[in-house]
């Protein structure tokens, strides 16, 4: 069981990117369930042959499974024997899509900031402006 966890916080720490390490592991019927803590907090997957729970991480994807994720940012899973390297290869493609995602809003908050801005030394000019034309 200590290997077990060892291995799983080695292949999650080192192929998702995303700083997991393993909490907890059990061997249950259903397969293997790991608690591990992320960046977005603590969340737990249960590894079987068949499917993987997919983690809270995005409202997106509130309780979906991994692999419907992976066909909704078509990425699609090859046969992995090592359900622990599954795991985190499916767990760096799914960070790789939410930077993606967060990059395509960037823009957005940059204008809103550029125009805040512009309103901003707008504002002061014209004060400016008619305080020196009211002396």
């Amino acid at each position: 069981m200590a290997d077990l966890v060892e291995n799983a916080q080695w292949h999650l720490l080192t192929s998702s990117g995303i700083g997991a390490y393993v909490t907890e592991a059990q061997i249950e019927k259903e397969g293997v369930r790991l608690r591990f803590s992320s960046i977005k907090g603590e969340v737990e997957y249960i590894l079987s042959p068949s499917e993987a729970k997919y983690p809270d991480i995005d409202e997106e994807f509130w309780s979906a499974h991994l692999v419907d994720v992976l066909q909704f940012i078509r990425k699609y899973p090859s046969d992995h024997h090592d359900r622990f390297t599954f795991v985190s290869l499916h767990l760096k493609e799914i960070k790789n899509y939410l930077i993606y995602q967060a990059r395509k809003r960037l823009p957005r908050v940059y204008r809103t900031m550029i125009a805040c801005l512009v309103f901003g030394l707008v504002w002061i000019f014209a004060k400016h402006l008619l305080v020196s034309i009211a002396h």
